[in-house]
């Protein structure tokens, strides 16, 4: 006869049991294991041998551990603790024990009853616990453990208060960081700083799930070391309608988040995007807007199309259309950029559109940090609220243009010839809380030229400088480049044709005509406005002469003037004219009286008590053809110029001008 053995496992003494193996894991409690004989003969039964009973006892787990404080990272000295709960499990004498390192474990101190507080050192500290027991089949718990990074004594954010980097009780000490103190961002807390006006500090650091928020109206400025454990989300720029904030750094591949807000409303901006190629940036971020690149060398605009996978690329600025009458507010995220940056090449003679690459504003005429070789000196940026282009240059802007230039916006420089280049670093940053464009400094010796019509508007500056010349200057004047269709185009011709928004001059009290274009492919009326009349130096009468009408006005009285436009008009139809004519013009004698025939031009003039007429006549250009002094009495005045003139007679504190044609 034969027969096999197995064991059986019972809760129950004698109870019916399971077939197990060995070794056999049973569950903790108490269990009763018998041999069980099967035999294999015909009709022999189960045999059980003798029970034997198994205590099994829960092996120890170690106690609870919350640290306190409950945040990943501290500065030197912070008093660390931790609160416990009860262990569990084991058998025969229990009991739960505690140890901490102040060298990320390298080191302990001695197991301990009771959880030690001790003063935090930098690097790495730690508090472990466990539970003992010397019940049979028991062994020591596994650990449990807290840590914290310990940083050199800084700034700790606390959040106790409120959001404000300001307030100094949201801060370990309790005061508002300097431009000398180190400060950490920890997580854990319970608000993150938000910078709404003037923050500053030596080293920033922000710990992995924390956060730091720079508001619309925040300036940050890090004046050494920046680190963003958090990723994009741990650092954000932010935009709304009531600003845009700025933020000064100097680490290099710092990832971010940079807002840009545009209000509503259906018109053209020049933008850029403010994060590294690293980003890989495509026309998706201008959330379905149409895009469009600048080309060259003729000055158009190209669009990109809708797929919003096309790639763009972060040295060049674009042009959009915002088609919306609804604000957006555009994305950016990525590393931000820092040191020398270098915009896409410009070609010969070419305008090409340079980004603001920063998360914050950058200084055109900033002393140190550009290198321009071979350029004008002159900036271009697109103006929506006048369809026009705003033009900067040394210190003086057309439109709201500004040495400024603001968080995602692009502006336009122009070659000046052969290796034109441009490139830029950190010292042409500044913090402004102006949206893209910015107001000048006081003005000096400027007259501007304002001309609204259509909805739309352009504005010329004649100024008055000791470095300028009567030729074009490439460092104080600025051409006219062409806005929108509809829109008024305005500027000051120089000999040779070259236009310009800017024009400067040498001597404020010379006397001189200055030749004034105006062109607009709608018809419409026009209104011209004066102003900066009374910073100029010099009491010589400032004569605007509509040489289509033959009306004049002294800008010195009249701060207006209104005329109907048509296409097909002379674009060459003013001349601002700077004659010694002093206090308010007033008009000849009405027995004056001029009249041409052929080429010759007739005048008739009365007596006075300065018995002397000084006569000028110029072309519709401005240039002067001829001048003479004429005496009272009947006289004639030849010129082989055909074609239309203006003639003006002065005498004494008295003008009179008069448009005439010569054939």
């Amino acid at each position: 006869m034969g027969g096999s053995i197995t064991w059986v496992r019972s809760a129950t003494s004698g109870g019916a049991g399971t077939t197990v193996t060995s070794p056999d894991s049973p569950g903790v409690g108490t269990w009763y294991y018998r041999p069980q004989y099967t035999p294999t003969g015909a009709g022999c039964n189960l045999a059980d041998g003798t029970e034997t009973t198994v205590n099994v006892n829960a092996q120890p787990v170690a106690p609870g551990l919350t640290k306190n404080p409950d945040v990943a990272a501290v500065v030197a000295g912070t008093t660390l603790t931790a609160t416990t709960t009860s262990g569990s499990g084991g058998a025969g004498t229990i009991e739960d024990q505690y140890r901490y390192s102040l060298d990320n474990g390298a080191t302990w101190s001695v197991w301990d009853a009771t959880v030690s507080s001790f003063a935090a050192v930098v690097g790495v500290n730690k508090i472990q616990s466990r539970r003992t027991a010397t019940g049979p089949g028991c062994v020591e718990s596994s650990y449990n453990e807290v840590s914290w990074t310990v940083n050199p004594a800084a700034h700790l954010w606390n959040g106790s208060i409120s959001t404000d980097w300001q307030t100094a009780g949201n801060w370990t000490p309790s005061s508002v960081p300097t431009s000398t103190d180190d400060v950490i961002i920890p997580n854990g807390t319970p608000r993150y700083p938000l910078v709404v006006g003037l923050g500053q500090c030596k080293n920033l650091g922000i710990q992995n799930l924390a956060n730091l928020v720079i508001g619309p109206t925040g300036q940050l400025t890090v004046h050494g070391t920046l680190a963003n454990s958090a990723g994009v989300n741990g650092l954000t720029v932010q935009s709304t309608s009531a600003g845009t904030g700025s933020l000064l750094h100097n680490t290099d591949n710092i990832p971010g988040t940079i807002q840009r807000y545009v209000f509503g409303g259906l018109k053209h901006l020049t933008v850029s995007i403010p994060v590294t190629q690293a980003a890989n940036p495509t026309l998706s971020v201008f959330q379905g807007k149409p895009v469009y690149q600048l080309t060259y060398p003729i000055h158009s605009w190209l669009y990109l199309g809708a797929n919003p996978a096309t790639p763009l690329t972060v040295d060049q600025g674009y042009m959009i259309y915002h088609n919306s009458t609804s604000p957006s507010t555009f994305i950016f995220q990525g590393p931000m950029n820092n040191g020398t940056f270098l915009p896409k090449a410009i070609a010969d003679d070419c305008f090409q559109i340079i980004p603001n690459p920063y998360p914050s504003a950058i200084d055109w005429d900033a002393p140190t940090g550009w290198t321009k070789t071979n350029l004008l000196s002159p900036i271009w940026v697109w103006n929506p609220n006048f369809r026009n282009y705003a033009t900067y240059n040394e210190g003086v802007g057309v439109l709201g243009g500004s040495r400024y230039i603001a968080v995602g916006q692009a502006f336009q420089v122009r070659s000046a010839g052969a290796g034109s280049f441009l490139d830029m670093n950190n010292n042409v940053r500044v913090h402004s809380a102006q949206p893209f464009l910015r107001s000048v400094e006081t003005e000096q010796n400027i007259l501007r030229i304002l001309a609204n019509g259509n909805d739309a508007a352009d504005e010329i500056v004649l100024r008055f400088h000791t470095d300028a010349s009567e030729e074009f200057d490439s460092r104080l004047d600025a051409s006219k480049l062409y806005g929108a269709a509809g829109a008024p185009q305005m500027y000051y011709q120089l000999p040779g044709g070259y236009r310009l928004s800017i024009n400067s001059l040498p001597d404020v009290s010379k006397l001189r005509n200055i030749p004034i274009g105006f062109e607009m492919s709608v018809s419409g009326l026009i209104t011209m406005s004066f102003s900066g009349i009374e910073t100029l130096e010099t009491n010589n009468a400032i004569i605007l002469t509509d040489l289509l009408t033959g009306n004049s006005i002294n800008l010195r009285s009249e701060k207006e003037y209104v005329f109907n436009h048509q296409p097909s008009n002379n674009s060459l139809r003013f001349v601002l004219s700077f004659n010694s004519i002093t206090g308010n013009d007033q008009p000849v004698d009405e027995l004056v009286k001029v009249f041409a025939h052929g080429n010759t031009i007739h005048f008739s003039l009365p007596s006075t008590k300065e018995q002397a007429f000084n006569v000028e006549v110029f072309d519709i250009a401005g240039r002067k053809l001829a001048e003479k002094q004429l005496s009272a009495g009947n006289n004639t005045l030849t010129s082989d110029y055909k074609g239309v003139v203006l003639v003006r007679v002065v005498s004494g504190n008295k003008v009179y001008t008069n448009r005439l044609l010569l054939y």
